[in-house]
Order: C-alpha cells, then sequence, then structure tokens
C-alpha cells in the first residue's frame, strides 16, 4: 500500500497484550499507523469523569493528536477490562457504562468529522475482557455502551461511505488468541463488505442476557 491509497488507522487505547502486535501487523502491510495511548480507568463518582482538569487534559490530548495526524482513515477505539484483585474498585454498571462512552466518544467526536466531510472511513470498537476472572457487571456494562455508541454513530452516517462495526473478545489473549483477534481486526478494517453482525446480534439478544440488570437495559434505551 504506497503512495495515495496508503490509508491511515489510528488505534485509541491502552491494552498492552494487544496493541503493539496489531501495529505491527497493519505496518507490515503498508498502513500508516498512529497509536493514541488512553488508558482505561473508571471514577470513583460514576458519572465517566475523573476531574474537570484531567477531563480537558485528556480531551487536548486527543484533540492534538487527531490535528496532528491529519486525515484518518480507520479509527480502532479500544476498552480493555482487566482482572480485577478487589471487584468492588471496578464500579457499578452505571459508573462502567459512562466511562467507556466517554472515553469512546473523545476520539469519536475528533475523528467522526473528518469522514464525514470526506465521506469515507470505518470506526471498529473493540472491546476486551480477560475471563479468568473477569467482572461480568463490567464487561456487559462496557459492550452495551459500546453498540449504543456504534448504533448512534452507524444511524448518524447512514447517508455517507462509514463503516461502523463493534468486536467483542471475552477470553484469555494467549498467542493463539491474539493472532486469530489481530487477523480478525485487520480483515475487518480492509475489507469493506463485512456486515456488522456484532451491531445486529446484541440488538437481538440483549434483553435475553440475565446477567443484565434492569439498569443495564435502561442505560441503553437513553
Amino acid at each position: 500500500m504506497t503512495g495515495a491509497n496508503k490509508k491511515t488507522v489510528l488505534i485509541a487505547g491502552a491494552d498492552e497484550a494487544l496493541i503493539p502486535g496489531l501495529v505491527r501487523e497493519f505496518q507490515a502491510q503498508g498502513f500508516d499507523i498512529h497509536n493514541l495511548r488512553l488508558p482505561f480507568t473508571i471514577p470513583n463518582l460514576g458519572s465517566g469523569i475523573a476531574s474537570i482538569s484531567e477531563e480537558e487534559r485528556l480531551s487536548k490530548k486527543v484533540e492534538q493528536t487527531c490535528v496532528a495526524i491529519g486525515s484518518i482513515d480507520i479509527l480502532i477505539n479500544c476498552i480493555s477490562i482487566s482482572p480485577q484483585k478487589d471487584p468492588s474498585a471496578i464500579g457499578s454498571f452505571s459508573a462502567v457504562y459512562a466511562t467507556v462512552i466517554r472515553q469512546l466518544g473523545r476520539v469519536v467526536q475528533s475523528v467522526l468529522p473528518g469522514m464525514i466531510i470526506r465521506q469515507t472511513g470505518q470506526t471498529i470498537t473493540l472491546v476486551t475482557g480477560d475471563r479468568n476472572p473477569i467482572n461480568k457487571v463490567a464487561y456487559h456494562a462496557a459492550i452495551t455502551a459500546a453498540v449504543s455508541l456504534a448504533d448512534r454513530m452507524e444511524r448518524a452516517v447512514k447517508a455517507d461511505n462509514i463503516q461502523c462495526k463493534v468486536v467483542f473478545h471475552r477470553s484469555s489473549l494467549d498467542h493463539i488468541q491474539k493472532i486469530k483477534l489481530i487477523d480478525k481486526l485487520v480483515e475487518l478494517a480492509t475489507r469493506q463488505n463485512i456486515q456488522n453482525s456484532n451491531l445486529q446480534l446484541f440488538r437481538k439478544c440483549l434483553r435475553q442476557l440475565s446477567e443484565i440488570t434492569d439498569e443495564a437495559i435502561a442505560a441503553t434505551v437513553h
């Protein structure tokens, strides 16, 4: 991939188990790749905002990075739910949901307008969770938030040539699993005709997930 055909990819997130390998694979295939490191932390207040000053710092960091890169063809927006030694430290469903929406939304607000102007682009939202052990409330809150945001984006850019995809990976990231997930993400980024099956599947199954409380279902509606 060279010259005018070379596409720019931005990976936002801080999943050390996955992102370095993903960056190498995109580089090997000739993409212009950038990684914006955004650690995922959940504030105690549950508003998704650690503090006003921290929110301003993160928003400025995202905006400056996107301006420096210029046109972004593919956005991979990552949220990783890590195992917690203290399950109570992860926060409630609403705290995780609000934080995921805010973290993913920061990047989307900086990248999506350029895609709309050019009428082309792809966003892939990735939610990973290690199953040994995983906090089910946190994981379900994260995927609910990711699908909710992707659903809104998909409806907003319906008339434009922009695709919004979601990938969930609830498993350990051993060597084989990591290779499979990286291959899947690269395939999604390079093939425009792949249907956004996770969105349709999640819409159908959301109310059947027994682990998700009524609070979760209410959160997806709003």
